[in-house]
């Protein structure tokens, strides 16, 4: 009876030692899986304004940026936003005989610099096609707006006797995407 006793014990001992087990790697597992995952993401949304849109039918020729058309676009992190990259584009409603060589051509600078920050031409660009202007500006301020002014012009040197009496109608667009968190 004693040797009976002695082996019922073990073996209570036995399973109470392997349930024992169990229940910690159990409480380790769901510990390890339940902490807080930490991606960097979070509320993401940007103030922006077309402060001034590109609003005429014709262009002259001339030598500089200065004497075309003038757009602005102001844009800022809203309160509490994740940071986020800001994109502009300029879409032609009317480009009429202006899209056939590089005379028509844009400039972007940014908060007043003067350096461009983009430059390009509407060579091939038909109406309706977004012209992306700016490409994944980082925005990083809820408190400071950035400011683009988008200059359009047509360039006294490269015109050719037919884009005279042409026309040129373009507006502005923008939108915006997350910067993910890193892992």
């Amino acid at each position: 009876m004693k040797n009976k006793a002695k082996l019922i014990g073990t073996i209570v001992g036995v399973i109470l030692f392997v349930i024992l087990i169990a229940g910690f790697t159990y409480a380790y597992l769901i510990a390890r899986t339940e902490k807080d995952f930490i991606t960097g993401s979070g509320k993401f949304s940007i103030d922006y304004s077309i402060v001034q849109d590109i609003d005429a039918t014709s262009l002259s020729p001339s030598q500089d940026k200065n004497d075309g058309l003038h757009g602005i676009v102001k844009a800022k992190l809203s309160e509490n936003s994740v940071a986020g990259k800001f994109n502009i584009y300029i879409t032609p409603s009317i480009i009429e005989g202006l899209n056939t060589n590089n005379a028509l051509k844009y400039e972007v600078y940014i908060n007043g610099g003067t350096t461009p920050y983009s430059t390009g031409t509407f060579n091939g660009v038909d109406v309706g096609t977004n012209v992306k202007v700016v490409d994944s500006y980082s925005l990083s301020s809820t408190s400071t707006y950035t400011t683009f002014d988008i200059y359009i012009w047509l360039d006294n040197n490269l015109i050719v006797n037919s884009m005279f009496g042409k026309k040129f109608k373009a507006t502005i667009s923008a939108d915006s995407t997350s910067i993910t968190g890193e892992f």
